[in-house]
């Protein structure tokens, strides 16, 4: 902390602070704890009705981004890019530094991004924040500019799906619409006929986008699917067809209670292999 930050902080009315930079923060800020403001701007605890008030030089930017993470254990992206939307005004505010000091860097492309994620519904803001989302991983929002997304991030939060899920459903639902489709044609009322046995209703929404947008690849990876699970897999085993990223391939899962299954199980797999191996040969010649 600064030398300017000596000076300890006086104890005063809310109203006498402004609370411009209410963000929203998700995490609550601890009961009878007065709140904290620098320069009679409210920094946290913005529903209190006593302020401790930090004096600080303007200039003084170390001392107020410090001041500022001492109150924050931590912040998702979609917090600081509130508090970014409601500080770009106040020009003595180093946001710049503040977002170094959470980690991120405080470039053109994380503000556009902030700019895009604070114009989507509240929801979808709070689902960003309780599931660690990036701004790498909201980068699709930089092409969606015009767009209409809210059926799109309702049937995200309608699902409850991962960050994983969520954020390649926003990819596929963006790319889908400026290749011409409509959001209507995209929501999960739309596409109910893709629901596979032993997927959940969003796999299963994020399958049809997918098959939407990579039409071959799709037709491609079922075809694969229903030949490798067609194969004598080992009686109680459970194979299952997987994508990775760019590879695909069969997620086996074996239940062994004793020694003898094993030796079972791997006289199966060899069969198995014998008759990839024989296709395998025979595609060659």
């Amino acid at each position: 902390m600064s030398k300017s930050d000596l000076k300890p902080p006086q104890l005063c009315s809310m109203s006498q602070c402004d609370k411009s930079l209410d963000f929203s923060p998700l995490q609550s800020w601890p009961e009878g704890l007065p709140a904290v403001a620098v320069n009679s701007f409210v920094l946290a605890g913005f529903s209190r009705e006593f302020v401790f008030n930090h004096q600080l030089e303007e200039n003084d930017v170390e001392g107020i981004c410090t001041l500022f993470r001492s109150l924050y254990f931590d912040l998702s992206f979609a917090e600081m890019a509130r508090l970014s939307q409601k500080a770009k005004f106040l020009s003595w505010f180093p946001l710049a530094a503040l977002v170094q000091k959470f980690g991120w860097q405080a470039n053109d492309q994380f503000f556009q991004i902030a700019d895009r994620l604070v114009k989507t519904p509240v929801g979808f803001q709070k689902w960003c924040t309780e599931k660690k989302v990036s701004p790498q991983d909201l980068a699709p929002l930089l092409s969606a500019d015009g767009l209409e997304l809210k059926q799109l991030f309702h049937d995200i939060l309608h699902f409850q799906l991962s960050k994983s899920l969520g954020v390649k459903a926003l990819e596929l639902g963006i790319e889908l619409i400026l290749q011409g489709q409509t959001v209507e044609n995209l929501t999960c009322q739309k596409l109910l006929s893709f629901v596979n046995n032993g997927q959940s209703p969003g796999e299963a929404w994020i399958a049809a986008l997918k098959q939407l947008r990579y039409p071959e690849t799709f037709k491609r990876d079922q075809a694969q699917e229903e030949k490798m699970t067609s194969l004598p897999w080992p009686g109680t085993s459970h194979a299952k067809w997987i994508r990775q990223g760019d590879k695909t391939g069969i997620e086996l899962k074996l239940f062994v209670s004793q020694p003898s299954d094993l030796k079972k199980y791997l006289q199966s797999l060899n069969k198995v292999q014998d008759l990839l191996e024989q296709e395998a040969t025979g595609t060659k010649h």
